[in-house]
């Protein structure tokens, strides 16, 4: 089976290609819920050990131990907020525009031997072997020939919901998925 996809890339799909390779694999969930746990459980150890016993039933009342652990953690959540939704998408369309190789128009062919890219500033061919993992989400497939590099595929550029089943199965086949 061959799948032709034509495309153009916009600096949306580069921004959720970046979002979709940051995703936390599924054990990560279970480590970041104990981590979550752990400074829970610290907040209310912090706040329970810096008050005398008469203070302990007013769970209001606040200590400095207490207050600098609440600082550390809402910094830390707001750290994150700025990141995700802040730094990573303006990042992300700062590269796509620096990076004129992206903004020209591409095709990928996919056979059962392996995938071929090609655009004006040239042509690839990876057989399957060079193609370590792949993920998806709604919009995007990434194909991995290393952990950190990655060829995006939107979604948007194939025709039908059975050429994206077609490339999933092709896909499924030949290369490892990642959770």
């Amino acid at each position: 089976m061959t799948i032709v996809i034509d495309c153009t890339y916009t600096p949306q799909d580069y921004v959720g290609a970046q979002y979709l390779h940051l995703r936390p694999r599924p054990w990560l969930y279970y480590f970041v819920a104990g981590f979550v746990a752990f400074l829970i459980a610290l907040l209310i150890a912090a706040f329970y050990l810096g008050s005398s016993p008469s203070d302990r039933p007013r769970p209001h009342a606040t200590t400095p131990v207490s207050t600098a652990t609440l600082a550390w953690v809402a910094g830390g959540i707001m750290y994150l907020i700025a990141f995700f939704l802040i730094y990573l998408p303006w990042r992300a369309r700062r590269l796509f525009g620096q990076y004129k190789a992206l903004h020209t128009p591409f095709q990928f062919i996919f056979t059962d031997e392996g995938m071929n890219a090609e655009s004006a500033n040239g042509r690839s061919t990876q057989p399957w072997d060079h193609i370590l993992k792949w993920r998806e989400n709604r919009h995007l497939f990434l194909l991995y020939p290393n952990d950190a590099m990655f060829h995006m595929i939107p979604k948007r550029c194939i025709a039908d919901e059975e050429k994206v089943a077609a490339l999933r199965a092709l896909l499924d086949t030949h290369v490892k998925r990642m959770g």
